[in-house]
């Protein structure tokens, strides 16, 4: 009997061990950030892990045609006729720090969503404009949207100029409206965070740089749970 249950221990053992290979995951934090009063944590991952998740969105087929009759590229901006009201990106193509340029990125089927990007004299921003109502919202980076598509991450690393944000953003999209779920700012001292991936609809992974007094980069890997 005692045989039988020894045996039975290191068959969950071995279970055990080749499961976490496959999808290596660890309640252990390597470290930590506290948002909006909660801590969340990062698990380190390797960088051949992190490599081996490529899932993406929007693919291609998530993409929708360019709506001329919706989006209207012109030499001065970019129109968008929304359900609630017109939206208009007006260019400025000033020589000084007021000069912005825009950029029509896609149009995002299923979330009734325009990407809209927009080039500053020394700093960029992302925009989601919502097909409805015209509501914009407004991104450090690029938008990454999960799996299911409900929830959206943005990261934005700037530990050097300062010109952008150092932080992450992570809202969640219900019923059609972009709602913002945090917003962290992050000491350049520690790190920042870039090339954000879904490894779920629950779980990001994260390349994360830091810069030694040589302004050399070094990278590490982590997981990070953001419900």
């Amino acid at each position: 009997m005692k045989y039988l249950l020894f045996s039975l221990f290191i068959l969950a053992l071995i279970i055990s061990c080749n499961s976490k290979k496959q999808n290596p995951q660890s309640d252990n934090c390597s470290d930590t950030l506290m948002i909006n009063d909660k801590m969340y944590c990062f698990d380190s991952i390797s960088e051949s892990y992190y490599n081996s998740i490529n899932f993406k969105f929007p693919l291609m087929s998530d993409t929708l045609p360019i709506d001329t009759s919706v989006v209207k590229l012109m030499s001065n901006g970019i129109q968008i006729k929304t359900k609630g009201k017109d939206v208009f990106f007006k260019n400025d193509t000033s020589d000084n720090d007021s000069r912005v340029i825009y950029s029509y990125i896609k149009t995002i089927a299923n979330v009734g969503l325009v990407h809209i990007n927009g080039i500053f004299w020394e700093w960029t921003a992302d925009y989601l404009i919502n097909l409805k109502n015209g509501e914009q919202t407004i991104l450090w980076e690029k938008p990454i949207l999960s799996p299911n598509k409900k929830m959206i991450i943005c990261c934005s690393a700037d530990l050097v100029a300062t010109e952008m944000p150092n932080g992450l953003q992570l809202f969640k999209i219900e019923n059609g409206v972009v709602k913002k779920v945090f917003e962290k700012e992050i000491e350049i001292e520690r790190w920042g965070p870039s090339e954000p991936k879904w490894e779920s609809d629950s779980t990001i992974l994260l390349k994360r740089v830091k810069v030694d007094n040589n302004y050399n980069e070094i990278y590490d890997y982590v997981r990070m749970k953001v419900k």
